[in-house]
């Protein structure tokens, strides 16, 4: 097993999501499907799509491994 990171704070997490936003909605879906992390709802904007993906994934973790 790997090191685990601690969760990281959501402005950080919103940061991330804005920067990969630059992706289309389609190439963001197959990232989140790669990472094993659940696409919350295709419908929203890229940059709140990705946000709550990675904010719910590492809740769901406990931890900022997914993210990072």
């Amino acid at each position: 097993m790997g090191e685990r990171y601690e969760p990281l704070p959501a402005a950080v997490v919103e940061d991330v999501a804005n920067i990969l936003s630059e992706f289309t909605g389609s190439e963001i879906g197959r990232l989140l499907a790669a990472c094993g992390i659940d696409d919350p709802n295709p419908s929203m904007t890229k940059r709140h799509r990705l946000r709550e993906a990675l904010l719910a994934r590492q809740d769901r973790d406990r931890a900022g491994n997914a993210v990072i």
